[in-house]
């Protein structure tokens, strides 16, 4: 997924850590990420990871807001006081924010009515993805739900969305902002939690598996072929949980 920078469509993506100097580490082995402090945000104690000197991601600590390490993608939006309002009044709830960060910008955590985590961002200076959709970069944002109606009605009440007709054989559906794939939507059952899952690009997703458990982390869904490529669902060695996908040749870097 090419990460537009538009309106209502994801723009970046951040993983909080009980040890962020650890948990930078782990990504920079896995990713061949370099982690920058500060980069305008030292009064938050925010780090950025870039690949090839182009921004794709952050870290922070953990909060007591957020308190266990989570990966976490981050809508753009005009006005956040505005989104937070429309969250609420569509049965969301408010994490933490709104909030200005330094004059970068205004951000706000939130749920959706399943629970399920997402950020906020109203921009203004920076801190939005510099590449996207290419191996060491994120590529695809999921909604893992226990509701895919509620959540159709919520995501377009909040940000516009549309969402496809689920396939009848996988239960998967596609969301789309401004006629742009914007993310995917499955049904969980009740025995797993309600969340946003975020898609990192590789190469060869097997290789970047067992990469993964020798470095501490753990493969929580062993790599698997979809439609569109093989995929994996992992969680780094503080518990972040985050996924990996390497598209067929000629496909574009998604997962589905």
């Amino acid at each position: 997924m090419k990460t537009h920078n538009q309106m209502s469509l994801p723009c970046w993506a951040d993983v909080t850590a009980m040890d962020p100097p650890a948990s930078a580490a782990f990504y920079e082995e896995l990713f061949q990420w370099r982690t920058t402090p500060g980069t305008g945000l030292e009064s938050v104690d925010y780090s950025t990871f870039a690949l090839d000197g182009r921004k794709v991601g952050g870290i922070s600590p953990c909060t007591p807001e957020i308190p266990r390490p989570t990966w976490l993608p981050y809508i753009r939006v005009a006005d956040a006081d505005e989104t937070v309002l429309t969250v609420l009044e569509s049965g969301g709830a408010l994490v933490e924010g709104p909030v200005e960060i330094n004059d970068l910008g205004c951000l706000a955590v939130v749920t959706d009515p399943d629970g399920a985590m997402v950020g906020v961002w109203q921009p203004e200076a920076l801190l939005e993805a510099d590449v996207t959709g290419l191996p060491g970069s994120m590529c695809w944002n999921e909604l893992r739900t226990h509701d895919v109606d509620r959540a159709r009605r919520f995501y377009g009440q909040v940000f516009g969305w549309t969402a496809s007709e689920p396939h009848a054989s996988s239960r998967y559906a596609e969301w789309h902002a401004q006629g742009l794939p914007c993310g995917g939507m499955t049904l969980v059952d009740s025995r797993a939690p309600a969340r946003w899952l975020t898609y990192v690009g590789v190469t060869d997703c097997d290789a970047a598996a067992e990469k993964c458990e020798g470095r501490g982390g753990t493969v929580q869904c062993s790599p698997a072929d979809t439609s569109r490529g093989r995929s994996a669902v992992l969680s780094d060695p503080q518990g972040a949980i985050f996924a990996i996908t390497a598209p067929r040749s000629g496909d574009a870097m998604r997962a589905s």
